[in-house]
């Protein structure tokens, strides 16, 4: 299984890992446990949203460009004003 990180969670990953003196891989499994056993704490349920809210932004922003793209091949769109 493989997971895509932002940068900036990517970095904190390694520097958090770091400085526990275990590598990033195991940080990350002891990260997902932690969560997989704790579900319903309000907490995991905030992250949860929030990593839902930007993907959905994240994936509009990109469907956005693609048509920009596509329909005015990269270009601002005429005025219509």
């Amino acid at each position: 299984m493989a997971v895509t990180l932002s940068e900036t969670d990517a970095a904190k990953l390694r520097a958090s890992a770091g400085a526990a003196g275990i590598g990033p891989g195991l940080l990350s499994r002891a990260l997902v446990r932690y969560g997989l056993d704790h579900l319903d704490d309000p907490g995991i349920q905030a992250v949860i949203e929030a990593v839902t809210t930007a993907d959905r932004e994240r994936r509009a922003e990109t469907g956005r460009r693609a048509m920009q793209i596509r329909h005015h091949g990269g270009e601002q769109p005429p005025d219509k004003g």
